[in-house]
């Protein structure tokens, strides 16, 4: 990929004068404790003021900034200090970036029982993540089930509602506080395209089931964060 085109001026219209301000600061004070880039992926860990870590994730192409997230609440408009600071650190001392090989690089040359077993110690030690595979493999099976057939057909076998249940009640527990309101929306809308696959082959059925589930959990809980701006109730 070419080198992406970003300079100080275009990262300063992403962000608040403030934010950008403060990020400023942190990448001359040397909060930018880790910078490496695994193909079109830029990562980051950031010193935080009261020195806690946090994970900036910037997608870039040759345009930019794609994408950027991070693990802070900050949900006041634009890019937070921190991805202000991990990008100023790429533009400026690209070498302290570490390159990476990309994870499809990684797994390209292994065979499939190797693969599944690299999967299979991941699980073991995040096992949160059985969850979102389960809920990744119902939606990939109902996809390929209607690739094969003459058209759109119900699926027969319900659908467990758990993982995607647990999966809800994780991306709550994943919010550092009340204040983290747009990760939290985002996440869910991602979670609730799950049913797509179900609907286009008429499995309303089981559509219902995976949106019985999530919206049971969001509605428990959503009066614990602060949606001033509607992003939860709208």
């Amino acid at each position: 990929m070419p080198q992406p085109q970003l300079n100080e001026a275009i990262l300063r219209s992403l962000a608040s004068d403030q934010s950008f301000s403060r990020g400023q600061e942190y990448f001359h004070s040397g909060a930018v404790l880790r910078l490496e880039k695994r193909g079109d992926t830029l990562l980051a860990r950031i010193e935080g003021s009261e020195y806690q870590l946090y994970e900036v994730t910037v997608e870039l192409d040759a345009g930019g900034i794609v994408d950027a997230e991070c693990t802070c609440p900050y949900n006041w408009g634009g890019y937070c200090k921190h991805i202000v600071a991990a990008v100023l650190a790429y533009i400026h001392r690209p070498d302290q970036v570490t390159e990476r090989p990309p994870v499809a690089a990684l797994l390209a040359g292994l065979d499939r029982d190797t693969v599944l077993a690299l999967l299979a110690d991941l699980i073991d030690e995040h096992p949160h993540l059985a969850d979102w595979l389960e809920v990744e493999v119902a939606a990939l099976k109902e996809q390929a089930s209607q690739k094969v057939s003459a058209g759109p057909r119900a699926r027969r076998v319900p659908l467990d509602p758990t993982p995607f249940r647990r999966q809800a009640q994780g991306i709550l527990r994943g919010a550092e506080d009340w204040e983290a309101v747009s990760g939290v929306a985002s996440q869910f809308q991602e979670l609730v395209a799950r049913v797509e696959p179900f609907l286009a082959a008429g499995d309303g059925r089981n559509a219902l089931v995976i949106l019985e589930a999530i919206t049971e959990v969001y509605v428990d809980q959503w009066f614990e964060f602060d949606d001033s701006d509607g992003e939860l109730g709208g």
